[in-house]
């Protein structure tokens, strides 16, 4: 759905933060609406409330990440990231999401995967052909 459709439709739903944070989004497919939401301020720069004392995220059931994915349930823990089961509400599949600490070291690490990652992904698809 669009923005202003979301909007119209679940903004009394929505945290303070996900008030401003939602208009940097053209595409909403889902909001999180059941969640029990972390009122992360009205900073969209300051993300801290969101994080625990190490720096892993906090885990809201039902509540999205991006306004496309649900998140169902952890699925694990390491020294960078987690891992959670998600489901996708622009695919509708279900899919895990890593989410690294939020930390600028591991951001660095979390572009060096990504990276990783599109090289596999390309050279998949040249073998498909």
């Amino acid at each position: 759905m669009s923005l202003q459709e979301a909007f119209d439709k679940y903004g009394f739903k929505l945290s303070s933060f996900e008030t401003r944070e939602i208009f940097r989004y053209s595409q909403i497919y889902f909001v999180g609406e059941k969640a029990t939401k972390i009122n992360g301020g009205i900073d969209l720069r300051d993300t801290s409330r969101f994080d625990d004392e190490y720096g892993f995220y906090r885990f809201v059931p039902e509540d999205h990440l991006a306004y496309r994915y649900e998140l169902v349930k952890p699925l694990g823990k390491g020294t960078t990231a987690q891992v959670f089961s998600a489901v996708d509400h622009k695919e509708n599949r279900s899919v895990a999401i890593k989410v690294m600490k939020s930390q600028p070291r591991y951001h660095r690490q979390a572009k060096s995967e990504i990276e990783m990652l599109e090289r596999l992904n390309n050279l998949n698809k040249r073998w498909e052909h």
